[in-house]
C-alpha cells in the first residue's frame, strides 16, 4: 500500500472499506515529525506507535516506515548533530513496535546545494557524498544492533533506557530527551 504521509488512520480506515487490505502485502507509512525543530520524543511518536498498532489490526499487514527524517538547512530544519541525535532516536523508538518490519530514513543523499531548502536537505551524506554525522549515527546503531531483539523499555521521566539483545548480550540505548540540541 504506497505510503501515507503520516499516520492517517482515517484515511487508512476508508481504504480498508475499499477493501484495500486485500491488494496489498504492507501498509508504508511516513511519520515525519510535526516540526522539525522537535525531537521525536516530543513529537507525538508514541501516538504514531499506538496508531500503528490499530492499522496492523485492521489491516492484517505488518508495517514498513518508507520515509521519516529532519532536514539539515537553514531555513526550518535542524544542526547536523541534531539531525543524527533524532534519527538514531526515532529508529530506537520504532524498534520497540514489533510490527514495524522495515525502516527506511529519508533521504540517503542531499537532492541540491541550497541550505535555504529543505528538500535539498534531508539526506546523511551530503550530495558531494560527504558523510554527514547522521550517517555515522546510523551506521554505529545498525551495527551495534543488527539481527538483535527489542526486549523492553526502562524509560522514565524523559530518560529512555531501551533494552535489546543480541548474541546472548543485552545492548542497551540509554539517552535523555531533555537538553541542549544544536539547531
Amino acid at each position: 500500500l504506497g505510503g501515507i504521509a503520516g499516520v492517517d488512520v482515517a484515511y487508512l480506515d476508508s481504504l480498508l472499506v475499499l477493501g484495500a487490505d486485500k491488494y496489498s502485502d504492507i501498509v508504508a507509512i511516513h511519520p515525519y515529525p510535526r516540526q522539525f525543530s522537535n525531537a521525536p520524543e516530543q513529537d507525538g511518536i508514541f501516538e504514531d506507535l499506538k496508531r500503528i498498532d490499530y492499522i496492523v489490526q485492521s489491516f492484517s499487514k505488518p508495517i514498513w516506515i518508507t520515509e521519516f527524517g529532519w532536514p539539515t538547512d537553514s531555513a526550518i530544519g535542524v544542526s547536523e548533530e541534531a539531525q543524527a541525535q533524532f534519527l538514531v532516536r526515532a529508529s530506537l523508538l520504532f524498534l520497540t513496535n514489533e510490527n514495524i518490519k522495515k525502516i527506511f530514513s529519508y533521504d540517503l543523499r542531499d537532492d541540491g546545494f541550497d541550505r535555504q531548502n529543505p528538500e535539498d536537505n534531508f539526506g546523511i551524506v551530503r550530495r558531494d557524498y560527504s558523510e554527514k554525522i547522521s550517517f555515522v549515527a546510523m551506521r554505529n546503531m545498525i551495527t551495534i544492533l543488527e539481527d538483535g531483539l527489542f526486549l523492553r523499555s526502562e524509560s522514565s521521566g524523559g530518560i529512555y533506557n531501551l533494552v535489546f539483545e543480541k548474541n546472548g548480550y543485552l545492548v542497551y540505548a540509554l539517552w535523555s530527551a531533555h537538553g541542549v540540541y544544536k539547531m
